[in-house]
């Protein structure tokens, strides 16, 4: 048995004449169906006309989406649509926009930045085209590892003694940022007798995070917290005593988280620099801020490591800040900042980890 052309999603059984399926397009159809026995003549039915209703009927809204984050991504899952004939797929919006689409009840989004938040709706779409209401609306905040970048940096250089040392110029563009000072001073020749008493400027509430003194002169590193951009801020570190030769580099840090971060200090009076710490989270940025009592010598710094700023001030010493030159992607990782050379000199070291913005 066999039959002429039918309507797009009907099949004919050929041994028992059963017309099955669901039609696929609407409106008329007009075929014959042809029996066949092996001798002549066939039996032909007469046309046969069947009309198609088309499917105007759209499935059920989704029900029950909920969205969670994770690290680099938001996953969304919901309650099944109905429809009259069948869903044959779900339309994800993010923020009112398409983004994809699945054929199932879960959708993964995995093109989200870490600290946004996203809101997140799904319809339910049929054979025919036609489209449900939306789903409830779920909203997730995407999780994962910010990447920290200098939003700005000024640094001063003090060659003659003076009771303070002024970074002037800080203008930034961000709130919430974390400010750092890294200070190199010269001393009396003994040591642990020189430190920074204190650092103002921007309005701002400094803090000591690491001081490295056990050698003539200091390294020190300080800390703020800039709830607003800062315009043309002067950031002046005082001495705790007399007058000294100085540098001060002040950094300020887009998506670094402004709780403390790891921190470590080391002083000799001879061999290559170097202090090392346990990084405390994912994607840190370990600086470091150092003095050289005995000589103005040139760093050479250790294996990827940049060096920032460099000053051999009147009274022959060195004072150098470096950092790392990438960021450390997972955390309880030791780093070190060091330098190869000199080798010879008395040194402080003082190293801070920059922590990512969760």
């Amino acid at each position: 048995m066999s039959s002429g052309a039918l309507p797009a999603g009907l099949s004919l059984n050929s041994t028992t004449g059963v017309l099955s399926g669901t039609p696929t397009a609407a409106g008329p159809a007009t075929f014959t169906v042809t029996a066949t026995n092996g001798v002549s003549p066939d039996a032909v039915t007469p046309s046969i006309t069947i009309t198609v209703n088309p499917d105007t009927t759209a499935p059920t809204a989704p029900t029950n989406l909920s969205a969670v984050a994770g690290t680099g991504q938001i996953s969304l899952a919901w309650s099944a649509s109905t429809d009259n004939v069948g869903v044959t797929r779900y339309n994800i919006s993010r923020n009112g926009a398409a983004i994809g689409t699945a054929a199932g009840t879960s959708f993964v989004d995995g093109s989200v930045v870490a600290g946004t938040t996203y809101s997140y709706t799904v319809t339910a779409q049929d054979a025919a085209g036609n489209v449900s209401a939306p789903s409830n609306t779920a909203t997730a905040t995407a999780t994962g590892v910010r990447t920290i970048t200098v939003d700005k940096l000024v640094t001063a250089h003090q060659g003659t003694s003076a009771a303070t040392v002024s970074a002037a110029g800080l203008t930034t563009t961000g709130s919430n940022q974390l400010i750092l000072a890294f200070i190199s001073s010269d001393g009396p020749s003994g040591g642990g007798t020189e430190s920074i008493r204190s650092v103002s400027g921007g309005g701002l509430t400094w803090t000591l995070r690491r001081r490295a003194n056990a050698q003539a002169g200091t390294a020190e590193i300080w800390q703020a917290v800039s709830h607003a951009p800062l315009t043309n801020a002067t950031i002046t570190a005082t001495q705790n005593s007399g007058s000294w030769q100085s540098a001060m580099t002040v950094v300020a840090f887009n998506n670094a988280d402004t709780t403390n971060g790891a921190t470590a200090g080391a002083s000799a009076a001879s061999g290559a620099p170097s202090a090392s710490l346990t990084t405390t989270g994912a994607g840190s940025w370990v600086w470091g801020v150092g003095t050289d009592w005995d000589a103005a010598r040139a760093r050479t710094v250790g294996p990827a490591q940049t060096l920032v700023d460099q000053y051999f001030p009147p009274a022959g010493d060195t004072y150098w800040v470096q950092r790392q030159t990438g960021l450390t992607a997972t955390s309880g990782t030791v780093v070190a900042i060091n330098d190869t050379a000199p080798t010879t000199d008395r040194w402080n070291l003082a190293v801070i980890e920059i922590r990512a913005a969760p």
